[in-house]
């Protein structure tokens, strides 16, 4: 009837009606369900035993009623292992000793009666029992979606026993939605917030039903009496003996295998299960979730409301097989089927083949499976269940929860798995099975767990030396897990367990033998491990795991130093993921016993290394890292503590700082006359830095340093020693990150940063193979290590400070008031002046800053591109320092700087260091107290004073003597501390400068000079920056111009001849000049520099020839051109030298050409060049100089490339200010008899200045150009005579006039040697010159005017412009008819000193008699 109005319900989709009475709609419903006496009733029935005829321990007693006692004693028994059902009719139940656990007489006949499996009619059998409670419970609660968990315990209960209605078809229902709520399912997820607070409800319910149900029976069986009206003890309940006493307490432990059959057949154990009713009641409040048993009266009744909330519409769920647990009736469940499981393994009962069968099923619920795992190696052991414990063995692992972090449960399970001890041939199962474990669970707790057991190995106290030995197996599961899991997880996984195993092993040890010992095998059993997992180990991040599990974890200097070999141990196996290192080594170690070199290690692949060097620069980040936060973090203090110490001073107590910055310390490990070793090694500072070389593989493992610390006894191992040594040559790459992390690291000093960056960057010295990459931002952030911030006195402030303020209202502290009244006592005035804080300059320590130079020069030189050109361009004091290096010439200012240079870098110096004088005073020296004038005594009248005792003169003198003693002794110890004083400010001075790395060049201290000479010796620089082509430093420091080469010929050729290659480099000005020093006295002297003459020939032609660019060919040629116009002959001669090789052995000019030029054929050559065009007028102009030092052929070249130079403008129509005729005719003028000479050597230089002179006369007499290009002063008038009879005034420059006057008294009439056209030539010429000049005086006497040389005056002093000297060379002239005419045009006043020259001709002498024969006649003188 119930089941009908359900479903009426259902069919109309109904609730039921509220206030509607539930017992009479659903009066069974609610009678079971309301009555927790009767509903823990039909509970109980469900664990009905009918082969014994009793219920569940815990039920037992809930069925009976007060007073009675119906347990049964099981017997001993030892048959082979069967079901219950088909021994039933041979068992017959024991009666237990005790009454009260004797079944009733009317019980007893019930049971003999209904023994069969069928009952008698109208009665149930008694196998029914389970399955009618099972029918009534399914009816009841088919249609509710939560239902109690003592239903699941009842069940669990059953199918772990006897199995009475479990395999019962009629209860197929029940149990098919029993066993749907146990599969693995996310269901609470999915319920709605309605269908929870139902489950809520009903769980409470349920709960409250139950608890009311123990409540009554507690209550009812503490009221009970005997029959006979005494009250019944708890004694008579139950008795126990101390046998079965002994039983109850007795425990088996857990994988036990002393229990196993090792005949092959199933194990059979005994027990006797006496429950007592306190137990009872114990279990079945656990159950529930109750902590302890309630009054009736403090339970809530459950209310029909609740009936409702469960029978209502929307609970009410139509499937008939679906999960009936969530949320926290889940986990009750899953606890009850725990404790069913739990008391089944205790009971000692067989645990045969159907028990195996049936636990997968079960393996869901993480506690039943770490239960299996407690007994899986027993079950594995034995023969007859092995097979089956295969599987559920499989079924364990294929069952763990795949969560982060793993359940407690799997994490104990698999513990368990690992250490099974299992029969050789299950080995290959236990590896694939654990190896599915990290399959199924990929986390690192899980992954660290096996990795930790299989580097214990079959040790379980995880000793390292039985850990030391580990079998196959133990690496075989390793290696299999390892490549089941990722890279970086199982990487991460084996860091943490060598770790944590390495922590347990080193931390007790405290004599360094043990330690090195351990540390020895640990590093053994990395090795085995490596070479166990081959390619799958992943050393890099390995190691990078190993860092990051030992960070933060070390807090005292022997701790980090623990950590710090673990960690080094750990690099070491970097080295064997190089494959082609392997067999170098081999072959070394095959060859000799020494250690190896630099060069042993060619035979490693390339590929290999470079990735290797790649790989290393990532882990040295992670050490160096570690090394910041970990190992300077602990020694920082000891650190701080000792420079303070060092800095330390009584004179701060007086300044305006707290601290200074201490005497200049330019000590480095880049300084080539100090080892990395020395040092105080009881210093921390020094233990630190030794500690962080060793770890970043600084040290040489020859060192003394690297044996210290890697522990290798009186000698190292061949192999360890070439692994060191291959990460000491390549592992020490640095680049920009690992630069940053070190400076903006805030737990180490600034010295403590430069120290750790220098002895990074020694590893990468000229003889290193290690590479360095930076940046200039690095570079430049470097100079905030050298910076110096004062830490100012609490009492300083801007302002004056009077002790006089505190009474006009201001604030004066306790502390300024000491200090004023200290000032006066001290002798100080009432005012003291302190520093403005405002107006100091960004400072720095002197010694820092210049170390921090001396790194950036270093970067300079390794990176010029990415350093060395911006720091060259950005900051002066590089620039001077790479100039200083390249040249090798230590001065300041540089030796490329002129005078004025030098005088402007000289100033800049001097205001600058007194500027830091000035504020180094302020801040260290005591403030100085204002000054008071005295006030003037007033004049008083005088007065008579009595005077007082008299005093002998000898008293007198004493006191004197003893007042002049201790005014010495005052004087003394004043001027002991002003010395005192004085000294400390000059090495506080010393150690103090402006900031500014961007500020004009600063003088190298003293101290620095060796720091500097040995960064260039330790790197190379000098060689870095001679051969860097971009930029080209070694041009920049050499400069541009003469004076440059001049300057830096001294230290250029050393380096020229040893790298003849930078030549092809050099500026054509400086190529020049070294060749012209080469051919000159200079080369004759200089070896070095003669063997430079081909490839600077070689440059000088290419300079020339135009092929780098016309701006150096031009350069090139004005300075060999400024050679050729120079007073020495030899550089003349040299400059034409160097031209006629680099220019002249063209192949333009023919054989006779090249024979009658010969070293001049360069000035005929020029014309065919490349920059012709821009090179010919640089040409003119300094052979217009250069004629008038030459003489001879050369002079004769000279003119006669004058003139073709001449006609190269007029061809290609260039204008230029270049006038050949008065060039040469200054020249004749100036240089007569050089001139004469050049003519009677040359006559083709004669007939070229015969015709320009010529044509020259001729261009005067029709126009006056010559006369307005020529200044006033040197112009003279000439009167000439025309064709036509007539004459006219003609304008002409002097020097054309005594050119002419010098080429006709030197010209020859007829020369032998001279081809007859050539004499016809010259004769036409010289007799237009005559004819313009020469006139006979004869003529002018006639009453003409006078014309030629006679008239030539001066136009601005009207003075004579021919001389008696050359009249007296026209006179003596070399052809007679010029002779004749010369005596004939001569003027009067001249003849008388013609008469007295020797050498005339005798033509001339007799016309010039004539003259004065005539001149008688007609003076009367």
């Amino acid at each position: 009837r119930d089941q009908d109005t359900i479903a009426s319900f259902l069919r109309s989709g109904k609730d039921f009606p509220d206030g509607s009475p539930f017992s009479e709609m659903m009066p069974a419903i609610n009678a079971i369900l309301t009555d927790p006496a009767l509903f823990q009733c039909v509970l109980s029935l469900l664990s009905y035993n009918p082969n014994t005829g009793l219920t569940s321990v815990a039920q037992n007693a809930n069925l009976l009623p007060p007073g009675s006692s119906y347990q049964q004693k099981q017997g001993r028994k030892r048959s082979p292992s069967e079901d219950a059902a088909h021994i039933a009719s041979r068992k017959k139940p024991m009666l237990s000793p005790t009454p009260t656990n004797r079944l009733l007489p009317k019980q007893a006949s019930k049971t003999s009666m209904v023994a069969s499996d069928e009952g008698s009619k109208g009665q149930l059998s008694e196998k029914s029992i389970p399955v009618f409670a099972a029918t009534i419970i399914y009816s009841i609660m088919q249609h509710i979606d939560h239902w109690p968990v003592q239903i699941m315990k009842a069940f669990a209960e059953d199918s772990f026993g006897p199995r009475n209605w479990v395999d019962d078809g009629r209860c197929k229902a029940l149990v098919s939605n029993l066993e749907i709520s146990l599969e693995p399912k996310t269901i609470d997820g999915n319920l709605d917030d309605q269908s929870a607070s139902v489950a809520e409800h009903v769980e409470a319910y349920f709960s409250s039903l139950i608890a009311r149900a123990s409540t009554i029976k507690t209550s009812m069986l503490s009221s009970s009496k005997p029959l006979n009206g005494t009250t019944v003890s708890s004694s008579q309940h139950k008795t126990i003996s101390s046998k079965e006493k002994r039983k109850q307490a007795e425990i088996v432990k857990p994988g036990d295998g002393s229990s196993s059959s090792s005949s092959g057949e199933e194990e059979v154990l005994e027990s006797e299960s006496l429950p007592t009713e306190n137990k009872q009641k114990t279990v079945d409040m656990e159950s529930s979730g109750m902590s302890a048993v309630p009054s009736t009266s403090s339970l809530p009744h459950p209310s029909i409301s609740h009936l409702h909330n469960m029978f209502s519409s929307s609970s009410i769920t139509k499937k008939r097989v679906c999960p009936r647990y969530h949320m926290h009736s889940l986990d009750l469940a899953y606890k009850a089927i725990s404790d069913a499981f739990q008391d089944r393994l205790n009971s000692k009962s067989r645990q045969n083949s159907r028990l195996l069968q049936l636990l997968p099923s079960f393996l869901s619920i993480p506690r039943v499976r770490f239960l299996a795992s407690c007994h899986l190696e027993r079950w594995l052991q034995s023969p007859a269940l092995a097979g089956l414990a295969r599987n559920l063995f499989a079924n364990i692992v294929q069952e763990l929860s795949c969560v982060e972090p793993p359940l407690p449960d799997d994490m104990e399970i698999i513990d368990k798995i690992l250490k099974l001890n299992l029969k050789a041939n299950q080995l290959s199962m236990h590896i694939e099975h654990v190896t599915m474990i990290a399959k199924k669970i990929p986390t690192q707790n899980v992954a660290q767990l096996i990795f930790t057991h299989c580097l214990q190995g079959e040790c379980s106290s995880g000793s390292i030396s039985n850990a030391l030995k580990p079998n196959d197996d133990h690496l075989r599961m390793l290696r299999s897990v390892y490549a089941m899991l990722d890279r970086k997880l199982a990487a991460n996984a084996l860091a943490s367990s060598v770790s944590s195993l390495s922590l347990d092993v080193l931390n007790p040890v405290s004599e360094t033998s043990d330690l090195s010992s351990q540390l020895q095998n640990i590093s053994y059993l990395l090795c085995a491990v490596v070479d166990a997992l081959g390619p799958l180990y992943d050393g890099f991040h390995f190691v990078k795991a190993i860092i990051k599990a030992q960070s933060g974890m070390s807090k005292t200097m022997t701790s980090v130093t623990t950590s710090a070999r673990l960690i080094f141990e750990c690099s070491l196996l970097v080295t064997r993921t190089v494959p082609s290192l392997h067999t170098a080594l081999e072959a070394a170690s095959k060859k000799s016993n020494k250690k190896s070199s630099f060069s042993d290690f060619d035979s490693v692949d390339g590929a290999e290394l470079d990735c290797f060097r790649k790989n290393m620069l990532g882990l040295r980040k992670a050490i160096l890292r570690w090394c910041i936060t970990d190992v300077c973090h602990v020694y920082h203090g000891k650190v701080s503590q000792e420079e303070q110490a060092r800095c330390a001073d009584a004179y701060f107590e007086r300044g305006a700082v707290t601290r200074g910055p201490g005497a200049p310390d330019y000590h480095s490990v880049l300084d080539v006359h100090s080892s990395p070793e020395e040092g105080d090694c009881s210093s921390p500072f020094q233990r630190m830095i030794a500690l962080v070389r060793c770890m970043l593989f600084l040290s040489l493992p020859s060192s003394k340093e690297m044996e210290t610390f890697a522990m290798s006894g009186e000698g190292m191992e061949y192999d360890r020693f070439q692994r060191i040594n291959f990460c000491c040559i390549y592992g020490v790459d640095v680049d920009d990150k690992v630069l940053q992390m070190i400076i903006s690291s805030p737990h180490i000093t600034p010295n403590t940063a430069l120290s750790v960056i220098e002895n990074l960057l020694l590893r990468c010295g000229s003889k290193c193979a290690a590479k360095v990459s930076c940046n200039v931002t690095t570079v430049s952030s470097l100079y905030q290590l050298a910076e110096y911030v004062p830490e100012w006195r609490s009492d300083l402030s801007n302002n004056s400070v009077s002790p006089s303020s505190n009474e006009n209202g201001s604030n004066t502290s306790a502390d300024e008031a000491n200090d004023i009244e200290k000032m006066r006592e001290n002798g100080g005035a009432s005012t003291v002046t302190r520093l403005d804080k405002s107006k100091l300059p960004r400072l720095a320590i002197t010694s820092l800053w210049w170390r921090v130079s001396s790194i950036a020069l270093i970067l300079s030189g390794v990176l010029p591109e990415k350093v060395g050109f911006t720091m060259w361009e950005e900051m002066p004091t590089l620039r001077a320092l790479i100039r200083m290096t390249t040249s090798q010439k230590y001065r300041f200012p540089t030796a490329d700087c002129n005078k004025t240079e030098k005088e402007r870098v000289r100033h800049a110096e001097e205001r600058v260091r007194q500027e830091e004088a000035n504020i180094a005073e302020l801040l260290f020296m005591p403030p100085q107290p204002k000054k008071i004038s005295k006030p003037i005594p007033q004049i008083l009248s005088p007065t008579y004073h009595r005077g007082g005792l008299r005093s002998s003169a000898r008293q007198k003198e004493k006191n004197e003597k003893s007042m002049a003693v201790e005014e010495e002794r005052q004087a003394a110890a004043l001027h002991a501390e002003n010395m005192k004083l004085r000294n400390f400010l000059r090495t506080l001075q010393k150690n103090i400068m402006v900031w500014d790395p961007k500020q004009e060049q600063r003088k190298p201290p003293k101290g620095s000079i060796d720091l500097l000479l040995s960064v260039n010796d330790r790197f190379g620089l000098a060689e870095k920056f001679r051969l860097s082509t971009s930029p080209d430093f070694l041009l920049q420091t050499i400069g541009e111009g003469r004076s440059s080469i001049e300057r830096a010929y001294d230290w250029l050729i050393p380096i020229i001849s040893s790298h003849p290659a930078i030549i092809d480099r050099l500026p054509p000005s400086a190529s020049c000049f070294l060749l012209l020093r080469a051919y000159g006295v200079e080369g004759d002297m200089n070896r070095e520099l003669l063997d430079l003459t081909a490839p600077l020939r070689t440059h000088v032609t290419k300079c020339l020839s135009g092929e780098f660019g016309e701006h150096h060919a031009l350069l090139a040629m004005e300075l060999l051109l400024q050679d050729i116009s120079d007073e020495s002959d030899d550089r003349r001669r040299c400059a034409r030298k160097v031209l006629q090789e680099a220019v002249g052995n063209a192949n333009v000019l023919d054989s006779s050409q090249f024979q009658r030029l010969g070293h001049c054929g360069w000035l005929f050559q020029m014309v065919h060049i490349k920059n012709c065009k821009e090179i010919i007028p640089l040409a003119i102009k300094y052979l217009s100089r250069a004629i008038a030092y030459e003489r001879g052929k050369v002079l004769s070249m000279y003119i006669s490339a004058l003139s073709a130079f001449k006609k190269f403008l007029e061809e290609h129509k260039m204008e230029e200010d270049f006038d050949f005729v008065s060039t040469l005719c200054e020249l004749i003028a100036a240089r007569p008899h050089v001139c004469s000479d050049a003519f009677d050597r040359f006559p083709h230089l004669r007939v070229l200045a015969l015709a320009e002179v010529k044509n020259a006369f001729e261009q005067a007499i029709e126009s006056n150009d010559v006369a307005q290009r020529a200044p006033a002063s040197s112009l003279v008038v000439v009167t000439i005579p025309r064709k036509d009879g007539s004459v006219t005034n003609t304008k002409m420059s002097s020097n054309l006039l005594h050119a002419a006057i010098i080429i006709i008294g030197n010209w020859r009439s007829r020369d032998h040697d001279k081809g007859e056209a050539q004499n016809l030539e010259e004769e036409t010429l010289i007799l237009h010159l005559l004819g313009y000049l020469i006139i006979p005086f004869t003529n002018q006497l006639n009453g003409n005017t006078v014309s030629g040389l006679s008239s030539a005056k001066h136009m601005h002093s009207e003075k004579r412009a021919v001389s008696v000297e050359e009249w007296v060379l026209l006179a003596k002239a070399r052809a007679e008819n010029v002779a004749k005419h010369a005596a004939l045009s001569a003027p009067n006043i001249f003849l008388p000193r013609l008469l007295l020259c020797c050498g005339m001709p005798r033509t001339s002498f007799y016309t010039m008699l004539t003259r004065l024969d005539a001149m008688l006649d007609s003076f009367t003188d």
